[in-house]
């Protein structure tokens, strides 16, 4: 999965298996998160 570019990639999505989900996901959204404050 790529990492978060825009607001619209930021979706609340859980990856089977998938490289770069699940919890890496949800960090990856809290990172992006944290940029924009």
């Amino acid at each position: 999965y790529n990492r978060v570019k825009s607001k619209k990639d930021i979706r609340v999505y859980d990856y089977n298996n998938h490289e770069g989900g699940g919890w890496f996901q949800v960090l990856e959204k809290l990172n992006y998160a944290a940029k924009c404050l």
